[in-house]
C-alpha cells in the first residue's frame, strides 16, 4: 500500500519533498485553505487517521481539508488493502 501511495502522490504532482518525507518517514500532509499549501498533520489528527486506517484496512497518504458552512471537512486520500481496486 505504501508503494502505491507514493506512486499516486507522484501522479498528483505533489511536491517532491512532501513525497520523500511520506516515503521515507511516513509523514502525512494536509492541504488546507486559504493557500492550499501542505502542512503536516498534528498528533491528534494522526491518531484519528491511524484509527481510521485500522478500521478500514487502508493507508492514508494525504488529507484535503475544506471549510464549509457545515464545519471543517477532511477528505482522506488513501490506498485500500484490496489490490483489485487499483487502476492498472
Amino acid at each position: 500500500m505504501h508503494i502505491e501511495a507514493v506512486k499516486r502522490m507522484g501522479m498528483l504532482c505533489v511536491h517532491d519533498e512532501t513525497i520523500r518525507q511520506f516515503a521515507e518517514e511516513g509523514r502525512i500532509s494536509k492541504s488546507e485553505p486559504p493557500f492550499g499549501a501542505f502542512y503536516w498533520v498534528d498528533d491528534k489528527e494522526l491518531e484519528e487517521i491511524r484509527s481510521w486506517e485500522a478500521e478500514h484496512g487502508a493507508r492514508v497518504y494525504m488529507v484535503v481539508r475544506s471549510y464549509t458552512e457545515y464545519g471543517t471537512m477532511d477528505a482522506y486520500l488513501y490506498v485500500s488493502r484490496h489490490k483489485d481496486e487499483y487502476a492498472n
